[in-house]
């Protein structure tokens, strides 16, 4: 009764109890380690039963998929995954039907390219009841694979091979694998084409396309595959409209003819292509590439059978899929692109391993070449982040005091007292799933997190321990800048990746793999590319990142977005501080604070949708005084700036009254007077310097 009265809402069953206060919601488990056992025990001896199940279900649908037209079947599918996120402007709004709804294009798309379909049955009668057949046992299959993963995760228990917290990363990873889209759609191509760029000769002698052409290609199957069709639907009902006007007062004759007229223009035709048939996922017809580009990056039918022969799990979606691999599909001769987020998600990495099968010599260059731009992609950034810093790439130093051994840094950032140690990594993430390749799951985290923070730690380390002035160098051994360590107040690492993997950078400190108490910040490029966008100050920049920071060592949040971490800053500015006062809970998860963030760069990319910047309370003064202190990259800026930032919102109005109250006041009076404010752990003293009014004495 005591814990019902905590809550305004309680539920328990004497092993599990729920409580809700406010938008806060507790989850407590008060099994004893013997029942969890046992429990265990049980849900692991289904494990077969599972199997079988899925087994036949995956079967099922690869019947009914030969009785259906397939380019029917994946426009019906389209349909059905776009309807799904009308209106949604955040990934917190989509729900798991929706979830499972946009993932029946890859699906099936998969099915069709691994099976040997020489003919498909097709009965007209019944081919429409046939597909919603199809994607309630497709929803049937995603749901059955995700409890597998605690079948699983019961028998990997019982079987002891597995520490616990290897067991819980393998079904995260499994759960989080249905997630789609890397990037807000404002963003979708701007990295992509800085980093292809420097490989357009290499594209031009095997696609016969520029970098150029490529993006352009692809920027407009962006608008095809995403709003194409209700921009062509606005467009008919905009000339229909048009056309009534034309019409209005005219005799039958003259209304024939202007029929007459739109009949020989085809544009009707054209709209109700787009609209109801395939002119928008024809690859050819929406790009123009050449014809080896498009070959390159499609299946035909029944062309990789590996979802079905390389697998302890034959034709489950748990596994990577052909479409990663490739995003298109060949059926009568004509490629088309229906699956939005695998194109974008996984494009850069396609055209990276056709190149590879086309030339492996070639694998040394890119991968130079991919390690220079993304190091000037993320200097680039932060130059924007940080108008005012001294930004170096490519930093050697010594090991043990002598040059004939040295260590690199890829990109070290001065501003005001603050330095920033970045790390890039290049390379790819694993695209196999963790429930049968953990171990490259484990490698990747080494080679792109692990080693970065290495690096990382080890640039810390030269900096700090050699006193006073402190020389880098060039790959020559000559001196390239020296840095006074004793002004620099705060020291931040930074570790960024090509690849996206965000829901585990974002709590990379909570991972098994490696133990990293050092603070560093993993971080996509993607995720480091809104960050850009967002800050438009960069004193409010690096107090976000002292709170980012402090966030690595608050071992129960757990967060799944990096952009959960910028919601919760938003919402609550020392947030470490906030989930802090949660801190006998095992794990705070913040679910929803990066909602208005979604909301408002949907608008960026929409601005039918637009909506307001959603950002902390900074007071006019505060604008005013961080904008004159940048503006003339005054000293000690950044210091001053946490401090006055690190003030309750409420209290941030009160100073920012305040010091107007206190310039009238001393335009009154003719001399400066001071303002004291005093609280139970800090105070401070407020002086106003007006032009033309009598300063204090010292």
């Amino acid at each position: 009764m005591a814990n019902q009265k905590r809550f305004d809402e309680f539920y328990s069953n004497g092993k599990i109890e729920l409580g809700r206060s406010g938008n806060f919601v507790s989850v407590k488990n008060k099994y004893t380690a013997e029942e969890i056992k046992n429990r265990n025990k049980i849900i692991a001896s289904h494990i077969e039963e599972a199997k079988d199940e899925i087994n036949e279900l995956v079967n099922a649908i690869v019947e009914k998929i030969h009785r259906c037209d397939p380019l029917f079947l994946l426009l019906s599918a389209t349909d059905v995954a776009m309807s799904s996120l009308i209106h949604v402007v955040s990934e917190i709004q989509i729900d798991q039907d929706s979830i499972t709804n946009m993932r029946l294009i890859e699906y099936i798309q998969s099915i069709l390219v691994a099976q040997p379909y020489d003919e498909f049955s097709i009965d007209e009668d019944t081919q429409s009841e046939m597909v919603m057949e199809i994607f309630a046992d497709i929803e049937n299959l995603f749901m059955k694979c995700q409890f597998f993963n605690l079948i699983w995760a019961a028998q990997a228990q019982e079987q002891g091979e597995l520490k616990k917290e290897d067991i819980d990363y393998i079904v995260e990873a499994q759960l989080m694998s249905n997630v789609r889209g890397h990037r807000y759609q404002f963003q979708q191509l701007d990295d992509l084409e800085k980093l292809l760029a420097p490989h357009s000769d290499k594209l031009i002698e095997v696609y016969g396309e520029t970098a150029d052409s490529i993006i352009e290609g692809l920027r407009k199957l962006e608008i095809s595959l995403s709003s194409g069709k209700l921009d062509s639907l606005n467009d008919f009902i905009s000339d229909y409209e048009a056309f009534q006007r034309k019409a209005e007062g005219k005799t039958f004759d003259e209304v024939e003819a202007l029929l007459e007229e739109k009949r020989q223009s085809h544009t009707v035709q054209d709209y109700l292509s787009k609209c109801f048939g395939t002119d928008l996922y024809d690859v050819k017809k929406v790009t123009n590439w050449d014809e080896r580009l498009i070959e390159s990056l499609s299946w035909s039918i029944g062309e990789n059978m590996d979802l079905f022969q390389k697998t302890e799990y034959p034709g489950w979606p748990i596994q990577d899929l052909p479409v990663q691999k490739r995003p298109f599909i060949k059926i009568k001769d004509i490629v088309y692109c229906f699956d939005y987020y695998n194109l974008f998600d996984n494009i850069y990495r396609v055209l990276q391993k056709n190149i590879k099968e086309h030339d492996p010599l070639y694998v040394t260059v890119w991968a130079q070449r991919q390690q220079d731009a993304s190091e000037s992609l993320v200097a680039e950034k932060f130059a924007h982040l940080l108008p005012n810093a001294k930004i170096y790439i490519g930093n050697y130093y010594p090991i043990s005091g002598s040059l004939k051994q040295m260590d690199e840094n890829d990109i070290f950032v001065i501003c005001d007292d603050v330095v920033i140690i970045a790390e890039v990594k290049a390379g790819s993430f694993t695209y196999t799933p963790a429930i049968t390749d953990y171990q490259a799951h484990k490698r990747s985290f080494a080679d792109l997190i692990g080693k970065a923070d290495y690096q990382c730690i080890r640039t810390q380390n030269y900096f700090t321990n050699n006193g006073g002035s402190v020389t880098f160098y060039n790959n020559d051994k000559t001196e390239k800048f020296v840095v006074d360590s004793k002004k620099i107040r705060r020291i931040y690492t930074v570790c960024v990746t090509v690849d996206n993997f965000n829901v585990f950078e974002a709590k990379i400190e909570k991972t098994n793999f490696f133990n990293s108490a050092s603070g560093t910040i993993a971080i996509s490029i993607d995720d480091l590319d809104v960050y850009e966008d967002y800050f438009d100050s960069e004193i409010c920049f690096l107090h976000f990142l002292k709170h980012r920071k402090a966030a690595t060592r608050i071992r129960n949040l757990t967060l799944n977005d990096e952009l959960d971490h910028l919601g919760l800053y938003i919402s609550q500015n020392s947030y470490e501080e906030y989930v802090n006062d949660f801190r006998d809970c095992n794990s705070f998860m913040a679910n929803g604070f990066r909602e208005e963030l979604d909301a408002y760069y949907a608008g960026v990319h929409n601005s039918l949708i637009a909506k307001d910047k959603p950002t902390q309370v900074i007071p006019q003064y505060y604008r005013e005084i961080f904008g004159y202190l940048e503006k003339n990259d005054i000293d000690g800026r950044t210091e001053f700036g946490e401090f006055i930032l690190d003030f309750a919102y409420d209290e941030r109005e009160r100073l920012d009254e305040s010091i107007r109250g206190r310039i009238l006041r001393e335009k009154q009076l003719g001399y400066m007077t001071p303002m004291w404010v005093e609280f139970d752990l800090f105070s401070y003293c407020c002086f106003v310097n007006i032009p033309d009014i009598e300063s204090l004495s010292e």
